[in-house]
């Protein structure tokens, strides 16, 4: 039986340590001798580029990586812990994870279901993966990402899409039931600040390519933060930042109420940053009905 080992550095391993680079996990994969050598390359190439901060995330990394090439019914054992030994200081930890890949599977095809779809071809064109190819589970995430992205901007902050794969196991095809609900569509109520002692509210909201009245733009609202960013004037402002952007939705009227939180930098750092304002000589176009 072959084995194939990488090095996966976790963050933290419950009480084992106290430090992040004290633990190393050595996973080894046993049972993929009947894997092509050239997937499992491209396999163990892409799992040593990650690093996990659990120890239950190992085995799912490696689910999904190997779905990622076409394994989707690919088995992870649950990790096996064996001995221990110091290595400089740092403490090895070998997690033996048995993998039964399964044979490679095709997509057959995506549908969609949901009162909110009007366009089966436009939501198909979403995903980066057509009809036959290899089944790629990254490409899927992608096009799911790309729909909640695509209704975003059309103010429905509440967009969901919920896949369900049905499988053909004598033709090895996996074919995807999307439910659609895009949700209620918002407009913006208010947009306020929280933070800005010594900027004044005028100079955020010249910034905001996003207004109030305007009908909620996802990507209006990341290209505003990109362009305060650019100013220098406050510490960095994430977009997927909880603590950076508070909504408050009213669902009866479909209104948001967004307050921008912000922490001001000292004026060295503004200095060094060079406050010239990121703002863009032209607002982004306008997406199209999905």
């Amino acid at each position: 039986m072959r084995r194939f080992s990488l090095a996966i550095w976790l963050l933290s391993f419950g009480s084992v340590c106290t430090r992040a680079a004290d633990v190393v996990f050595l996973p080894t994969l046993t049972n993929v001798e009947h894997v092509p050598s050239a997937d499992l390359k491209l396999i163990l190439q892409d799992l040593n580029k990650g690093k996990s901060s659990e120890l239950e995330e190992v085995a799912e990394r490696v689910r999904y990586t190997f779905q990622k090439y076409g394994y989707f019914n690919v088995q992870v054992a649950e990790p096996a812990l064996t001995a221990e030994d110091k290595r400089r200081e740092q403490k090895i930890i070998r997690v033996i994870l048995a993998v039964t890949a399964g044979k490679k599977y095709r997509l057959r095809g995506i549908g969609f279901n949901g009162p909110g779809v009007s366009s089966a071809t436009r939501l198909r064109a979403a995903f980066p993966i057509h009809d036959g190819e290899i089944f790629n589970r990254e490409k899927i995430a992608k096009g799911l990402e790309n729909l909640k992205n695509a209704y975003g901007t059309q103010g429905y902050i509440n967009f969901t899409s919920v896949p369900t794969p049905r499988i053909d196991e004598d033709k090895k095809l996996v074919y995807f039931d999307i439910d659609v609900d895009e949700g209620k569509q918002f407009s913006v109520r208010r947009i306020e600040f929280q933070g800005n002692t010594t900027t004044r509210d005028k100079v955020i909201r010249r910034e905001l390519v996003l207004e109030e009245g305007q009908v909620y733009n996802e990507q209006y609202w990341k290209l505003s933060l990109q362009r305060l960013n650019q100013l220098g004037f406050f510490e960095q402002l994430k977009p997927d930042d909880p603590n950076v952007t508070e909504r408050h939705l009213d669902e009866k009227d479909g209104l948001v109420d967004l307050t921008l939180k912000v922490k001001e930098r000292g004026k060295n750092q503004i200095g060094l940053s060079g406050g010239v304002s990121g703002r863009p000589g032209r607002r982004p176009e306008r997406g199209r009905s999905v």
